[in-house]
Parts: structure tokens; sequence; C-alpha cells
């Protein structure tokens, strides 16, 4: 199971794209047809209506495309943030190719509707925070640590790397386990 604002909401961005398309095409053909078989001196009515459906047209594929891309934007960050690791505004940034600001803003909006679940903004530290997760602190001395010896590791057993059907990101559970996914709610 996807998350279902998502979803729904590359569905309805292309409904709205084949409506748009359809009705600006729909409108189009009936001017030409219109201004072939009859002198619309006088009718000014019509002329005016065709170019608002026109008009709505246009707008409707505006909106769709708009949709669609911001669905495509939260799959790309979700691949940065749970495949690549990046947790900061400015390596999400980069990542995407978008500014700091942008994506600030897009997260935040993204957030807002719904599209990303569980996850909020820190502002102070400027990172996405998923689930419960601390943010960590910055260490301003590097601490030394053990190596272990061979018979001090031992292996996490009964756990299996996975990815979510619903939004692709990568997790590690314990085997026959479902867990919902902390990026988009799908069981895994």
């Amino acid at each position: 199971m996807k998350n279902a604002n998502v979803v729904a909401r590359g569905f309805f961005g292309w409904i709205l794209c084949l409506t748009g398309l359809s009705v600006g095409v729909f409108s189009l053909l009936a001017l030409i047809i219109t201004f072939s078989l009859y002198s619309l001196q006088n009718e000014a009515f019509l002329i005016i209506f065709f170019f608002i459906t026109l008009f709505l047209g246009a707008m409707a594929i505006y909106g769709g495309i708009s949709m669609v891309i911001s669905v495509h934007r939260f799959r790309q960050y979700v691949s940065l943030i749970s495949r690549q690791g990046y947790r900061t505004m400015q390596s999400i940034a980069y990542g995407s190719s978008k500014t700091v600001e942008f994506v600030r803003q897009d997260l935040q909006w993204m957030i807002n509707k719904k599209l990303f679940i569980n996850a909020r903004i820190d502002h102070p530290s400027d990172r996405i925070v998923i689930g419960n997760e601390p943010i960590p602190v910055p260490v301003p001395v590097p601490v030394p640590v053990p190596v272990p010896n061979k018979e001090q590791i031992r292996p996490i057993i009964n756990t299996e790397a996975c990815s979510c059907s619903g939004c692709g990101a990568s997790a590690i559970k314990r085997k026959g386990v479902p867990v919902r996914c902390e990026y988009c709610g799908t069981y895994i």
C-alpha cells in the first residue's frame, strides 16, 4: 500500500492534464470550425467564450503538470534522504540541484500536505527529521573508538534489508515482521 496522498496527487495531476488538453483541443477545434463556417463579426460573446475555455484548459494543464512534478520531487527527496542518507537542507539541495531555500520551502509544503507523514524540519540544525530520530549534536573533539576483536563482533541475526513499495526507501527490519515505512507509512 502506498501513501494515499502521493498516489492521489499523481493520479489527479494526470487527470487534470488530460482534461485540460481535451478542453483546449475541443475549444480550439470549435473556434476554427466556427470561423470557417460562419461570419462572427457580431458574435463577440462566442469568441470570448472560446478564449475563456482555451484559458481554462491551459490552466488545467498547468495545474496537472505542477501536481505530477511535485510527486516526482517527493520521490527524489525520499531517495536522497533514505538511500543516500542526506538529512541537511544543504545536502538535499545539492543532490536535487535546487537552492537551499527552495528545498526548505518545498519540504515544508510536502510535510504540510501530508506527503511526508512522519517528518519535520528542525530549523536550528536545518535538517529534516524522520520519525523520532534524534538530532545529532556535533562533538567538538573526536572521541577514539575502540576496535572490537573478532570474538566481540556478532552478526545481527534475523534481519533483512528491504525497500518500500510505496516510496522506494530502504530499510532494515526483522525477518517476517511487517514494519511501517518511516517516510510514507506503507507497511513493508
